[in-house]
């Protein structure tokens, strides 16, 4: 079984090569041991030159990265699992040019490297479905402009988060504030027997008027806030990351960012959150960076973008 990497510590004794990296790879691979994906047979030999291994009865050779976001990179493995752990135990986040520093590449490999990764958490995040006491609200983020509130020029955005301990959260870019907007995150994040609360908004209104559960309010101006203090708290943070640590992000990528904070919110108290990154990215496949833009589009109704 692949060993559980709580530290930096625990990082560094686990992983001082490469091959010690490709040994943890294969574990995860292959963890009842080597069978060839073409004939079953289980003895293998290994290509000294390159990450492959090759069966010894057809002789079927085989990439260890093989349909995994880490494929046809030049970058070790090492720098991959370093960055996998950085990413994943700073709930800050992880800057390009920070990661370039960290493990040594140039800033543009640093970002490819998180765009992959954030692909990768983008697929374990269309998945997420809240199922207790939930409160949603709408936010907007972009720089400063002539309105604020709702109507803003700001990119928008609507947040959910489970008011339980140890609760989920969901996030999605959208391109306006509207009921269909609404429905169509809600279909795909809130299950139909949630207690939702919100405000009284005629977006949020017309959007989960099929949740018999959703339960909206009016609120008095300035208390809204104080009213969702969960949802919003959540809104808060993921404003002061994107701030503090990216200073900005550009609009078509702006759900990436949500798909990473949500990701490290969602396993705030999963003890191994680095292996179960490292296997995310092991299932998400290479995409290029026309697919990668689709993925991280902003929800459009209208457009047939859809939530997932």
């Amino acid at each position: 079984m692949p060993k559980k990497i709580r530290s930096l510590m625990e990082f560094m004794a686990a992983f001082p090569d490469e091959a010690s990296c490709e040994d943890h790879l294969f574990a995860l691979k292959y963890p009842k041991g080597y069978i060839c994906p073409k004939c079953g047979y289980k003895g293998y030999s290994k290509i000294r030159t390159r990450r492959e291994y090759q069966c010894n009865r057809c002789s079927h050779q085989e990439s260890l990265t093989k349909g995994t976001a880490m494929h046809g990179t030049r970058i070790g493995l090492q720098k991959w699992f370093l960055a996998i752990y950085l990413t994943t135990h700073d709930k800050r986040g992880m800057s390009a040019l920070r990661l370039s520093w960290e493990i040594g590449v140039a800033y543009d490999t640093a970002y490819r490297i998180l765009q992959r990764l954030r692909a990768a958490m983008a697929d374990g995040s269309m998945t997420c479905v809240l199922s207790t006491n939930v409160e949603i609200a709408d936010a907007y983020i972009g720089a400063k402009g002539t309105t604020r509130g709702r109507g803003t020029e700001k990119a928008p955005f609507i947040a959910a988060v489970e008011g339980a301990k140890g609760g989920g959260v969901c996030m999605r870019a959208v391109s306006a504030v509207s009921g269909d907007e609404y429905k169509e995150f809600a279909r795909w994040h809130i299950s139909k027997a949630a207690h939702v609360h919100s405000d009284g908004f005629t977006s949020v209104c017309s959007g989960l008027s099929s949740w018999a559960g959703h339960e909206p309010r009016n609120f008095d101006a300035g208390t809204t806030e104080a009213s969702l203090p969960v949802v919003h708290n959540i809104i808060s943070n993921f404003k002061a990351m994107v701030i503090g640590t990216y200073h900005g992000v550009r609009k078509k990528y702006l759900q990436s960012y949500m798909d990473e904070y949500t990701y490290r919110y969602n396993n705030r108290r999963n003890s191994d959150v680095f292996n179960t990154l490292l296997k995310d990215v092991y299932l998400s496949p290479r995409r290029s960076k026309a697919s990668l833009v689709i993925l991280f589009s902003s929800q459009d109704v209208k457009a047939g973008r859809k939530a997932a």
